[in-house]
């Protein structure tokens, strides 16, 4: 059987950084962390990034005029027989 895979997004949306995990399911918007001076949007989805790269999460590609959409892959769980 060929390596089956779920897909996951971030980028910039209309009202601020979002992620979909997986793909296709709400867009979840990434919160930046009050508790770091001067935390803005950017480092918040970049610290997102890194926590998918931990959680198996391989970036595939950046889209969009500006590059603000970043899109990951990571082998999908088999399915129950």
């Amino acid at each position: 059987m060929p390596q089956q895979w779920e897909y996951c997004s971030v980028g910039a949306g209309g009202r601020g950084w979002v992620y979909r995990c997986p793909l296709g399911g709400p867009p979840q918007r990434i919160k930046r962390d009050k508790a770091i001076k001067g935390d803005n949007d950017w480092q918040a989805a970049f610290r997102l990034m890194d926590r998918l790269g931990a959680e198996g999460w391989e970036m595939v590609t950046v889209a969009g005029e500006t590059g603000t959409f970043f899109f990951f892959k990571r082998p999908a769980s088999a399915p129950p027989p």
